[in-house]
C-alpha cells in the first residue's frame, strides 16, 4: 500500500512514515496478543492478553537477563535504549520477535 501511495504522490514527509510504522507495529502487536503498548519517556509497558502467542520461556529469559519486569497482570516493563520514534519502533518489534 506504502509504495502505492509513494508511486502516485512522492516520498512521504517524516510524520506519513512515522504512521505507517505505527501502522505496522500495531498489526504484529495485535497478532501476538498485545493488548497495549504505552510509552513514558525511557520506559515502556507492554500488556500481554491472557492468549498471548509468546513464548513463556523466552519471557523468562528476558526477564532474567535484566533491564525487563514483568508482572502478574501481563504487563512487560522495558527500559527503551533510545527516543528516536524509528529506533523505538524497531526495539518493540525486535522485542517482539524474541518473545515469539
Amino acid at each position: 500500500m506504502r509504495s502505492e501511495i509513494e508511486d502516485r504522490m512522492g516520498p512521504f514527509r517524516r510524520p506519513w512514515t512515522t504512521f505507517f510504522q505505527y501502522a505496522r507495529l500495531r498489526r504484529e502487536a495485535s497478532r501476538l496478543g498485545v493488548v497495549s503498548i504505552d510509552r513514558e519517556a525511557d520506559r515502556l509497558a507492554v500488556k500481554f492478553s491472557e492468549r498471548a502467542g509468546i513464548d513463556p520461556d523466552k519471557l523468562i529469559a528476558m526477564v532474567s537477563e535484566g533491564g525487563a519486569s514483568f508482572a502478574p497482570s501481563g504487563v512487560l516493563k522495558l527500559r527503551l535504549t533510545s527516543g528516536e520514534d524509528a529506533e523505538v519502533f524497531a526495539e518493540v518489534r525486535g522485542m517482539l520477535t524474541q518473545l515469539r
